[in-house]
């Protein structure tokens, strides 16, 4: 059998903390409270360090603030964006590729369709033989699968110089992100987005365009792809 000498050593360690803390408390007894008089429950309780909360908070939450007076709150556009602006759903985003030239079946290495398709539970579809919808709003891991794919789509749809392939979907045929200029094109990020560029949106585009071109040995190609991706993920990520 095994020794209890073991179990009988912690109870009397048990013991002795009890015996301290009793000492270090004040010998002077609580008053016996009325159990007809009301007590007030904004009376903050006794605490440690001074403070009025449970513990102390090294007075972060009483630098708060009016957050409707002080400048924190965000603009009225922001704010309606953040509440109405949610995840998109997996099969609309797979129908939006699929109009837009990407090829959701493709299985190649880091192309888009294959971090589609393989990533539907990182992207939170729904779960039917659990029982649990699709979530309606992204996760870490989904945001970043979600980015990813649109690098890998932006790849496809500016595959080379004086080249892409945003016409050749079923959304708007013919049409091109990019003209001869190197400048982005209207219609090509409107048929992109699903909705046009604002005029300073759209010039400040061409000249990102341009700006990492620069840096990048006039490679206009990168340039491309990146403002595709930056501008495509920016709409469809949302959160």
């Amino acid at each position: 059998m095994k020794s209890n000498s073991g179990f009988f050593v912690r109870l009397g360690l048990v013991a002795m903390l009890g015996l301290v803390g009793c000492q270090n408390q004040s010998t002077t007894p609580d008053p016996v409270q009325d159990p007809t008089t009301p007590t007030d429950p904004t009376t903050p309780g006794t605490t440690t360090a001074g403070s009025d909360k449970s513990f102390d908070h090294d007075d972060i939450l009483g630098n708060i603030g009016d957050v409707f007076a002080d400048g924190r709150q965000v603009t009225p556009t922001d704010g309606q964006r953040m509440h109405v602006c949610g995840k998109i759903t997996y099969a609309t985003l797979g129908r939006i590729l699929t109009a837009r030239g990407i090829a959701t079946g493709n299985t190649a290495a880091d192309s888009a369709g294959l971090l589609f398709t393989t990533g539907a539970n990182i992207m939170g579809v729904a779960n039917y033989p659990a029982r649990v919808a699709e979530t309606d709003r992204n996760s870490t891991g989904g945001l970043t699968r979600i980015f990813d794919m649109f690098l890998a789509a932006a790849e496809e749809l500016v595959p080379a110089t004086g080249t892409d392939r945003i016409g050749t979907g079923t959304a708007c045929p013919g049409a091109t992100l990019f003209d001869a200029s190197n400048n982005c094109n209207a219609d090509g990020f409107a048929c992109l987005l699903g909705a046009p560029l604002t005029a300073t949106q759209l010039s400040e585009c061409s000249a990102g365009v341009k700006r990492i071109a620069a840096l990048t040995s006039n490679d206009f190609v990168r340039a491309k792809r990146m403002a595709v991706a930056t501008i495509a993920s920016s709409n469809f990520l949302c959160d």
